[in-house]
């Protein structure tokens, strides 16, 4: 898109969603103009659709009667549906759309399905922007999907077996420095294109599939990554996963919160499986506290945050540990950490909890945390 072009899609951007009657007019027309436009001519105006969309989301219900985007999303939508028809490959401001109406919740399943047919062979495609909104878009269809096909566990399957043969432990230690940037660059013509987005979205394909119960081919998938920790043994797979997931608060959050929902799913053949490579509840919490200096500073950060999401799997995971105590210390005990740190850092806090400056109502988790702590020096 040219600089006249973005200028000319910020005017009309800025007039639809002013929540007027001319902004309510000008969606309409450019649906009128879409409905009469040809695939390609559409296309081109993906980029003007896109935030749309997103405006959309934003609005939620609060001006449901004078949004224009509110008003006309069913169009809008399969508007963006009818694009991927017929399609063998996707442009970048298409899977811009699509992931818009997976937010969204606004597809069948058999449309679901449709979209992760169409995103999943674009994980080894030459530009890697286009790898990683297509992984993107397939983990967040599969994290809404009840149960997982096959398609994307061969598809997951696969991809692991590129790395497998395609990275190097040169690659794997570049994308786990703490200055690594996401902006790909490589001077050395590859057969596979991909640095820690797209390894970070696969582990979380990875962990959504193990959420699911029932999995038809999750035997295989298992073997591959057992196989996978056999040969990089010298590697600590919980640095590793830290490394490549959390290189914010959400994804830091997202993996503590999903690993502790795989155990505590009715069935625990995929937490037993995790177990055997070195991954559990306690042992990513508990170096999740190290990486944080051992000090309660972090975590009270994340608690204040509310859209983090930090208080509800932390109130979640002390219930599980004041459940699993043994196992926890054992975990504790094999991680370096001695109880009396622990103690501290819960003692630490609960104070800053009890404090009045808190934002919300702490008394329920105060509460756990201190039977948690109670039990703490139980024998």
């Amino acid at each position: 898109m040219d600089f006249d072009q973005y200028q000319e899609n910020q005017q009309i951007l800025s007039l639809i969603t002013a929540h007027t009657a001319s902004s309510v007019k000008k969606l309409k027309a450019k649906l009128v103009q879409w409905n009469n436009s040809t695939e390609k001519e559409i296309e081109s105006d993906l980029d003007l659709i896109h935030p749309i969309l997103k405006h959309h989301r934003a609005c939620g219900s609060s001006f449901s009667s004078a949004c224009a985007a509110q008003i006309f999303y069913p169009q809008l939508a399969l508007l963006v549906i009818d694009q991927t028809n017929d399609k063998t490959t996707l442009p970048y401001s298409l899977l811009m759309c699509m992931i818009d109406l997976v937010k969204d919740d606004s597809l069948t399943a058999l449309q679901s399905m449709h979209f992760i047919s169409l995103a999943s062979p674009l994980w080894s495609h030459h530009k890697i922007y286009i790898c990683r909104k297509s992984m993107e878009l397939c983990y967040r269809l599969v994290s809404r999907m009840e149960s997982v096909q096959d398609t994307i566990l061969d598809r997951v399957i696969s991809y692991i077996r590129q790395c497998r043969t395609h990275m190097t432990r040169l690659d794997i230690e570049k994308i786990r420095l703490p200055d690594y940037t996401e902006f790909y660059f490589d001077d050395v013509v590859s057969t596979m294109v991909y640095d820690r987005s797209t390894m970070r979205w696969l582990i979380q394909i990875i962990l959504e599939v193990l959420l699911k119960q029932d999995v038809g081919s999750i035997q295989t998938l298992i073997a591959e990554i057992k196989d996978l920790y056999k040969s990089n043994c010298t590697y600590d797979f919980k640095e590793l996963l830290f490394d490549i997931c959390c290189a914010n608060d959400d994804d830091t959050v997202q993996l503590l919160d999903t690993i502790l929902s795989i155990y505590q799913r009715p069935q625990q053949q995929n937490a037993k499986f995790l177990s055997t490579i070195d991954i559990d509840p306690h042992i990513v919490f508990l170096y999740f506290i190290q990486r944080c200096g051992n000090t309660h500073d972090i975590m009270v950060d994340l608690l204040l945050e509310n859209d983090s999401g930090f208080i509800t799997y932390f109130h979640r995971y002390i219930i599980y540990a004041t459940q699993h105590m043994g196992s926890f210390k054992k975990a504790s005990s094999d991680l370096g950490n001695d109880l009396d740190t622990i103690q501290t850092i819960i003692a630490n806090t609960l104070l800053v909890l009890e404090g009045d400056g808190f934002p919300y109502n702490a008394k329920p988790l105060i509460r756990r945390l201190l039977v948690f702590e109670e039990k703490l020096f139980e024998d």
